[in-house]
């Protein structure tokens, strides 16, 4: 990428799909995908990669720039580099980076006549570090005038067990019907008599942590409609729901979905409860599995919509891991336009990978 500034500043991104960009000289170069920091010996690949590029150059950079997570092994190495380079550090959300990347690919950093035109940006996936240290994942914000601000979000719920929920998908069912009538019947089946029990008494104390997270809603639902309570890869079980979904629409077509939805409690809020209680009430009656994940897949684009007019915004930019889900891209693109331009990553993806370039 050509840049209009030749600061020097080496971005080190986030811990899962890492990559590294440094802005020199007036162009921006990103590493190769780098895999899961948490793994040592990723993390040994990492800093070989890094040292070895900035040999290249033979150049050190002016400033760092990390994710807001402290504990990525990412932001660590970050912090440790400023120190022995006695350098300034700066601290990024990690959705507003997501947000910045996908701007970026489209010109609103470099494209004067660009710069005026809010944007909405619907920035989903599994876990990001918050500003206010909740698990951001379902987000909305709004750039204008180069300023970044969060706007809206789904309705939080319980984060549980810590990375043992990505890996369990009925465990993100269990958090998003608590307090919902008929849950039990359910979900009861899905745990031993010690989980059932254990896990209840957790949520009715109360978790200190709570979640926006898209790709927890995409487990919990999939959980629900009994296509996976484990999972043996990540976004496994996402994945299956999309499938489900997509034999719908091959049999019926991209046309409008009737939804029903009502209002959140609070308009910048999107309705996760109420998504939830309809699914399980389409689950209840016997509703085809493929006709939920599909409503399931409509209730997430009507809730852009929404979100999109009450900001008043025409241009929407999409970023995040959810984004890789071809099925929703569609859909956007078939029922978003032409009220709305859609702006999507053209030589990144839009998982973690892009991370480091916003």
């Amino acid at each position: 990428f050509k840049l209009q500034t030749s600061n020097s500043i080496l971005a080190l991104g986030a811990t899962l799909k890492s990559t590294f960009s440094w802005q020199h000289r007036g162009n921006l170069y990103i590493s190769q995908y780098l895999g899961n920091l948490d793994s040592f010996d990723t993390q040994e690949a990492y800093e070989h990669t890094l040292h070895h590029f900035l040999g290249l150059f033979r150049h050190r950079p002016k400033a760092i720039v990390v994710d807001k997570h402290p504990n990525y092994f990412s932001t660590r190495l970050g912090k440790q580099l400023a120190i022995d380079w006695q350098i300034p550090i700066r601290e990024t959300q990690h959705h507003k980076a997501h947000f910045a990347a996908v701007l970026a690919e489209n010109g609103y950093f470099s494209d004067l006549k660009n710069l005026e035109l809010p944007v909405l940006g619907v920035i989903w996936d599994g876990t990001g570090y918050g500003d206010d240290g909740q698990v951001w994942g379902g987000d909305f914000f709004y750039f204008d005038r180069q300023k970044i601000e969060r706007v809206g979000h789904f309705e939080p719920f319980s984060f549980l067990l810590g990375d043992k929920m990505p890996r369990e998908p009925r465990i993100s069912a269990l958090s998003l019907t608590q307090g919902l009538e008929g849950s039990a019947a359910l979900l009861e089946s899905k745990f031993s008599p010690q989980e059932w029990a254990l896990y209840g008494k957790m949520l009715s104390r109360g978790t200190p942590l709570q979640t926006t997270s898209v790709g927890r809603l995409f487990d919990g639902v999939a959980s629900l409609l009994g296509l996976a309570n484990r999972v043996s890869y990540e976004g496994e079980a996402a994945m299956l729901l999309e499938q489900s979904a997509a034999r719908y629409f091959r049999q019926h077509g991209l046309k409008p979905f009737d939804i029903v939805l009502p209002e959140a409690a609070e308009a910048h809020l999107a309705p996760t409860k109420s998504i939830v209680r309809q699914i399980m009430w389409q689950v209840q009656h016997g509703t085809p599995p493929e006709q939920t994940a599909a409503y399931f897949h409509a209730a997430l684009i009507e809730i852009i919509r929404r979100q999109a007019r009450l900001q008043g915004c025409r241009v929407l930019a999409f970023s995040g891991g959810v984004w890789q889900n071809a099925l929703l891209v569609d859909l956007a693109l078939e029922w978003l336009r032409p009220e709305f331009e859609l702006l999507f990553h053209r030589q990144l993806s839009p998982n973690d990978e892009g991370v480091s370039f916003g």
